[in-house]
């Protein structure tokens, strides 16, 4: 669910993206890495952040060739 309070799940479909090369980053708004992932293993994921502190952030999932970024809310 987005905003989240902390767990975030992300659902990277194999149809789109090479799951072998997919990275997954989330930055908050200075462009600071909150959490890094490249070795994703399946295209269901939970993330915890509960340890970062509320506010927006950017979640960023890249391949190589494909890309998409989506805003995160930590409430």
């Amino acid at each position: 669910p987005n905003p989240f309070t902390t767990t975030v799940e992300v659902f990277i479909s194999a149809d789109n993206f090479n799951l072998r090369k997919t990275e997954i980053r989330i930055y908050d708004l200075n462009g600071k890495i909150v959490y890094f992932d490249k070795k994703v293993k399946s295209e269901n994921i939970l993330i915890n952040l509960g340890d970062i502190n509320n506010g927006i952030y950017l979640i960023n999932i890249y391949d190589g060739e494909n890309g998409v970024q989506h805003k995160l809310v930590k409430e």
